[in-house]
């Protein structure tokens, strides 16, 4: 009996162990191991194919002068040589010079007495009002203490003194800044001493205004030129030293001051491109190239209700430029007596006070508007007597009649 039982357990026990249950859920992972070795470096990959060549740089632009413009701003060009900017200053090579066939001015016919051409190197301006000279040795020619009439005055044809006090072979022709182009402070133009500075080209140009144009005619699609309208590119030149002053002289306001003027008025809101194409003369007039001068819009255009409204229709037919833009300055001639210069003012505001003072106390400086002496007397001067020597036929007016008409006179 002992014996079978043993063996039933022994069976049993074997049944057990096939009957073995489900595995329970993983356990939590185990922390990493240690780092194994590197492996050995790949071979190198190929090479990669060549880059392309990159685009050939652009370098400094040279000056071509305004001939190489011509091709392509027929217009503009033909405008500008027609104007009085190329001419500020003109080479003559100590010859006799022959203007160009649409040169605007007058070069008298011989230089300063005592000088022939030989002695005569440059001569500056000669388009619109007057002309001087410089010597062979680069120095503007001068009266010094004799009379000695060595400016020639277009206008009326007459030789005037210039300088009195200096001294002929004195005084150094430093105006290169605004009379060429393409300027250098650097070393002296043809070697002659007297001058200051070189330059590219003769008189205001293109370029002056647009800059060097050498990249530009060689590639004109790519490279562009400098458009500049600000009006301080302008007042660069056309300015005498502060330009929050008026400098003046002998009763007229002196010339190349529109920058000085403009920037005292309502004005300075403007740019001078907004009145003036800047390719153009408004003094010198030409049927195919420059028929209507520089103005291109009418003062009306702003001042339309002024225009509708004036005191009086016998005046009713002068352009508005005629009273608020009269010749206040002076370049060579001027009419002290008949308040009348040769240079349009740019102040525009006329003080209708009679009693107010167009200069400062020692006639240095212009005060920031026009009196009516300066807009009204040129056409109504005050007697009969200065209507003769104003060689005018208008109408005389006192003092106390040009201020009653001209106060509120657009009202």
């Amino acid at each position: 009996m002992r014996h079978i039982l043993f063996i039933l357990t022994t069976a049993t026990g074997l049944g057990l162990a096939s009957c073995q249950g489900p595995e329970g859920p993983a356990g939590p992972q185990g922390p990493a191991g240690a780092d194994g070795q590197d492996g050995q470096d790949g071979a190198d990959g190929q090479d990669g194919a060549d880059g392309q060549d990159g685009a050939d740089g652009i370098g400094a632009p040279d000056y071509v002068g305004m001939d190489a413009c011509a091709d392509c701003h027929e217009e503009q060009w033909n405008e500008v040589v027609r104007s009085g900017h190329p001419y500020k200053v003109t080479y003559t090579g100590g010859e006799d010079p022959v203007p160009p066939e649409y040169f605007p001015g007058e070069w008298p016919d011989d230089p300063p007495d005592g000088y022939t051409w030989a002695d005569v190197s440059y001569i500056i301006g000669g388009a619109t009002w007057k002309a001087r000279f410089i010597d062979s040795n680069g120095y503007i020619i001068t009266s010094g203490a004799a009379e000695n009439p060595v400016q020639y005055n277009l206008e009326t044809q007459e030789w005037v003194t210039y300088e009195t006090d200096m001294e002929p072979g004195t005084k150094e022709y430093t105006c290169g800044p605004c009379h060429t182009t393409g300027y250098s402070e650097e070393g002296h133009q043809n070697d002659l001493e007297g001058i200051v500075g070189t330059w590219a080209e003769d008189g205001i140009t293109c370029e002056a205004c647009h800059g060097p144009g050498g990249n530009h005619v060689d590639d004109p699609y790519r490279v562009e030129m400098i458009i500049d309208r600000d009006s301080e590119l302008c007042g660069s030149c056309h300015v005498r030293g502060d330009n929050a002053l008026i400098p003046a002289s002998g009763g007229f306001t002196k010339h190349h001051e529109q920058w000085n003027e403009i920037s005292n008025s309502k004005h300075r809101a403007l740019d001078c491109v907004d009145c003036h194409d800047p390719h153009k003369s408004q003094k010198h007039l030409d049927d195919e190239w420059n028929p209507d001068g520089s103005v291109t819009v009418e003062c009306e255009s702003c001042h339309f209700y002024e225009a509708a409204n004036q005191a009086s229709t016998a005046m009713s037919y002068l352009d508005c430029v005629d009273c608020h833009m009269p010749e206040a300055a002076k370049s060579a001639v001027g009419n002290l007596d008949a308040f009348d210069g040769d240079i349009a003012s740019h102040l525009f505001a006329i003080n209708t006070d009679a009693d107010a003072e167009q200069f400062n106390d020692d006639g240095t400086y212009t005060n920031p508007y026009l009196t009516l002496d300066y807009a009204c007397r040129r056409c109504h001067p005050t007697d009969e007597s200065a209507a003769e020597a104003y060689d005018t036929a208008y109408s005389v007016r006192t003092d106390a009649e040009l201020e009653a008409l001209a106060t509120g006179y657009h009202d």
